[in-house]
């Protein structure tokens, strides 16, 4: 499998899509909060 690593800058209220069965992570500057939505098809 190849990795591919992009990384996104986002603000307060904003938002983000993972395809199926992607990877993540994430890192802060600082204190965040952080909620996921699982979509089930």
């Amino acid at each position: 499998m190849k990795k591919i690593q992009k990384n996104y800058e986002l603000n307060a209220g904003e938002s983000f899509r993972l395809d199926k069965n992607g990877l993540h992570g994430v890192t802060a500057q600082g204190r965040i909060k952080m909620s996921l939505l699982l979509v089930l098809e």
